[in-house]
């Protein structure tokens, strides 16, 4: 994937809506520059739509983006609450936004069929119709749709309208809605919905950063959702697949072996594959201490040494520690994995404690120091709940719950006291498959360690030889993953480079 940089004049700053006419031309709204920019083969911006205002042609944040068969590109302005059309030149031709019974409240996904535009309004629950000169005709949904936010249609001519929580599908010519149900309870915040080649549904979840991919019912894989986790390539031609199998109810299948997958690289199918190693991933454990070094933790010092004193003297040898704290809210690793009872001790000793924290970026880094590992993750945060204003400005809560969860990466909190953050710190814990601890309240806390080294995690390792070819090692080697588990299926690709 290439970073599409060139200035013209401004840099693009945040991307929204994509569009590609038949010439191979990209079109993407920029949110934050308010314009739309064209880009051809060579990555070089050749044109520029709109310009930030509220005047004629102007936009503010334009999201999503479309074009009809003249190459004609039509604009949904979501800050000037209208739909802007302009030619294939750039210049702006007119703008729309009425209604039945008023004007366009929050614009979202537009979709071109056949000379009829369809526009989604989140606020007005309900799909606009209009024809290619902005004259409304009717709309769809009142009644049924709740937040629409994107819309397009599938290879049986069924409008699909991506709702928050919901997909719908419409029968033009039966007039006829009915839910899609396949994804189940996944969605939280559906943003954008396209079909591609293949007829699957592609739709995105904002809330989860999720891409989700639906089948048609004879061909589908919707039983299971597979996902490769990562990677690791680096003893190359032998390669390790850590991978995450749920059924649509976010359960786990119980008893996978390696009869239940079938794995093929660049189409080929490899016959040679083990799951010998999963037991000995959950053997090896990464724990990451977070010490939440406020000034108030202080006074909490002898305790938590007399705690680390006795879980550092309990570990199994299989079991890696290390400890990050803060340096006036920059996350810092003061002792790397397999650190030393006495060396964790002494790096606590010597602490210096901090007027600004920032429990966010803490875990973000905590989490992205353990990626590369192939082990058995957890952190453990040692806090007072208490806040110093910093916490989770630049990496967000559900950011934070996120890149735990989808990394299956349990965080236990450790509260040494009752501050404001002690209710975000319990979801966080709960959310992420992990448990939050009173200090004080709790006399199996000694235990924690032990009871983390018996967890078993969720995902499942694949191991093989690789006989696939990779000109000078720069081609991506593509992995195609089935899953087979009492009737139910599940698919997914993913891509490696192989380590020189």
């Amino acid at each position: 994937v290439r970073n599409y940089i060139t200035e013209y004049p401004v840099k693009l700053t945040k991307p929204f809506g994509i569009a590609v006419d038949d010439e191979g031309f990209l079109y993407v709204s920029d949110f934050a520059n308010d314009v739309v920019l064209k880009i051809n083969q060579y990555n070089l911006i050749v044109q520029q739509f709109g310009y930030k205002g509220i005047g004629e042609g102007a936009l503010l944040g334009p999201k999503y983006i479309a074009l009809d068969k003249n190459k004609n590109l039509y604009v949904v302005d979501s800050g000037n609450q209208r739909i802007n059309k302009y030619n294939s030149e750039g210049n702006f031709l007119f703008s729309f936004q009425k209604t039945e019974d008023g004007n366009l409240l929050s614009p979202e996904g537009i979709f071109i069929d056949q000379d009829k535009i369809y526009v989604c309004d989140s606020k007005l629950h309900k799909v606009m119709l209009y024809d290619t000169s902005g004259n409304h005709l009717s709309s769809l949904g009142m009644d049924i749709l709740e937040k629409p936010y994107d819309i397009s249609v599938d290879n049986l001519g069924r409008l699909l309208v991506l709702c928050e929580q919901k997909i719908w599908a419409y029968e033009i010519d039966n007039k006829l809605w009915y839910p899609i149900e396949a994804p189940g309870n996944r969605l939280e915040k559906g943003i954008s919905l396209i079909t591609d080649l293949e007829d699957n549904v592609l739709l995105t979840d904002f809330n989860q950063s999720r891409l989700l991919v639906l089948s048609l019912e004879r061909q589908r894989y919707s039983n299971l959702y597979v996902n490769v986790e990562r990677v690791f390539p680096q003893k190359f031609p032998n390669i390790f697949l850590t991978v995450k199998v749920e059924k649509d109810d976010f359960s786990i299948p119980i008893g996978l072996d390696v009869s239940n997958f079938s794995v093929y690289e660049n189409g080929k199918y490899i016959n040679n594959v083990s799951t010998r190693y999963t037991p000995a991933k959950n053997d090896i454990s990464d724990l990451i201490i977070i010490y939440d070094n406020n000034e108030e933790m202080k006074k909490h010092t002898q305790e938590i040494k007399l705690l680390l004193n006795q879980w550092m003297s309990e570990k199994d040898s299989g079991t890696n520690v290390g400890l990050v704290s803060f340096r006036e809210g920059v996350p810092f690793l003061e002792k790397d994995l397999k650190s030393t009872r006495l060396q964790i001790l002494d790096a606590l000793e010597n602490n210096n404690y901090s007027s600004r924290t920032d429990i966010g970026n803490a875990l973000k880094f905590s989490i992205s120091h353990m990626l590369s590992r192939f082990s058995k993750k957890s952190i453990v945060l040692l806090t007072n709940s208490h806040e110093t204003g910093n916490d989770f400005k630049d990496f967000l809560i559900d950011d934070s719950i996120n890149f735990a969860s989808n990394n299956d990466i349990p965080v236990y909190i450790v509260n040494f006291n009752r501050g404001n953050l002690q209710t975000i710190l319990e979801n966080i814990s709960t959310s992420t498959g992990g448990e939050f601890y009173q200090a004080r309240t709790r006399s199996d806390l000694k235990d924690l360690i032990k009871k983390i080294e018996k967890q078993r995690g969720n995902e499942i390792v694949l191991s093989y030889e690789s006989r696939a070819v990779s000109r000078f090692h720069e081609e991506p080697i593509e992995i195609s993953l089935e899953v087979n588990y009492s009737g139910m299926k599940g698919f997914t690709k993913t891509i490696y480079y192989p380590v020189k």
